[in-house]
C-alpha cells in the first residue's frame, strides 16, 4: 500500500534547505535515533516550496542491506533529519504523535493469537494479558481455564465447560 507523507515546517522555524530534509517512520515505542529492523527508510521525495518536502511512501520496510518486506500494522513515530543526519520526532498536524499503519495485504488473521498461557492463585483476582491482531472490541476468541494438572483435556470452570 502506498500513501503521501508532507513536511510542512512552521514559517522562519529553521533555515535548512529542505532539499536535504530525510523521512523514517519507526515503531512508536522506539527513539528516532536508532535504525531498527522494522523502521521505514523513505527515499527520494519531492521539494513542493522552501518548507514543504513530499514523500510519496511504499509501505514495505527495509533494514540495511536487507530487501524490503511488509510493514507491520501499528503506530509509527514520523522522525525528520533536517541536515540528513540527525532525527527527530514531530508531530502531524492535528497534534498526533503517531501515524498508524494498516497494509491492506496483511498475512496475518484477525483476532487473539494461539497458544498463550496465564497462571494466576485461585481466589484471588489477577489481570492477565494475552495478544492478538487487529481486535475488535469483541472478540470471539476461547479463554480455557484448567484446574493445577490440567492434562489439556476438555477444561472445567465451576462444573461447566468453558
Amino acid at each position: 500500500e502506498e500513501f503521501e507523507l508532507r513536511v510542512h515546517r512552521a514559517l522562519f522555524g529553521s533555515f535548512t534547505d529542505a532539499g536535504d530534509w530525510e523521512v523514517r517512520l519507526v515503531r512508536a515505542h522506539f527513539g528516532c535515533e536508532i535504525l531498527q529492523e522494522r523502521s521505514m527508510v523513505v527515499t527520494g521525495g519531492t521539494v513542493e516550496d522552501v518548507d514543504t518536502k513530499q514523500w510519496d511512501v511504499s509501505c514495505c520496510c527495509a533494514y540495511g542491506d536487507q530487501s524490503p518486506r511488509e510493514c507491520e500494522d501499528g503506530e509509527y513515530k514520523v522522525c525528520v533529519a533536517e541536515d540528513g543526519e540527525t532525527y527527530r520526532p514531530i508531530p502531524a498536524a492535528d497534534g498526533s504523535q503517531t501515524l498508524t499503519i494498516h497494509p491492506t495485504n496483511s498475512l496475518i488473521d484477525q483476532g487473539l493469537f494461539s497458544g498463550q498461557r496465564a497462571s494466576a492463585r485461585a481466589g484471588r483476582t489477577q489481570r492477565v494479558l494475552f495478544k492478538g491482531y487487529d481486535l475488535p472490541q469483541a472478540t470471539t476468541g476461547r479463554l480455557a481455564l484448567m484446574a493445577p494438572g490440567g492434562d489439556g483435556g476438555l477444561p472445567e470452570c465451576g462444573g461447566a465447560a468453558a
